[in-house]
């Protein structure tokens, strides 16, 4: 054995990078924890200072905002990227999750696009279509 051996706890992984992945994918949990944590403040704050009526009224917008981005615009966007209608977009992530749960929503975006790549370019023999990876 001619040569040094790497300790086995050595990490392959600098300490800086580590370190920032950690602090990111903190921020990211504290920011999504801090948006629900507005929405319940301003709802509380409406309750305290304009009553019960205009409270629900608050929550009600909240809602119908959360609905509307995540039901409408999401799969609208997500849609024109990956070249799927936002309904194929919204059963396929439904059937994920009914089959698979939280990965099966998380993946049957990106399967279905790969899915309907694969058919397209096995349909039309002489590959000419545009694919979604044309970098448009």
């Amino acid at each position: 054995m001619a040569g040094r051996a790497v300790p086995a706890t050595r990490p392959l992984v600098p300490r800086w990078f580590r370190r920032t992945v950690a602090y990111a994918g903190g921020l990211l949990v504290v920011g999504a924890l801090a948006w629900v944590l507005l929405k319940v403040v301003a709802a509380l704050v409406t309750l305290v200072t304009n009553g019960l009526g205009a409270a629900l009224i608050v929550v009600g917008i909240v809602l119908v905002v959360q609905n509307v981005e995540g039901n409408l615009l999401q799969p609208l966007v997500q849609g024109h990227q990956v070249r799927l209608h936002p309904a194929v977009i919204i059963v396929v992530v439904t059937v994920g999750y009914l089959l698979l749960g939280i990965p099966g929503a998380v993946v049957a975006v990106p399967v279905t696009a790969v899915a309907h790549s694969v058919a397209g370019y096995l349909r039309n023999p002489d590959h000419s279509q545009t694919g979604a990876a044309d970098g448009d």
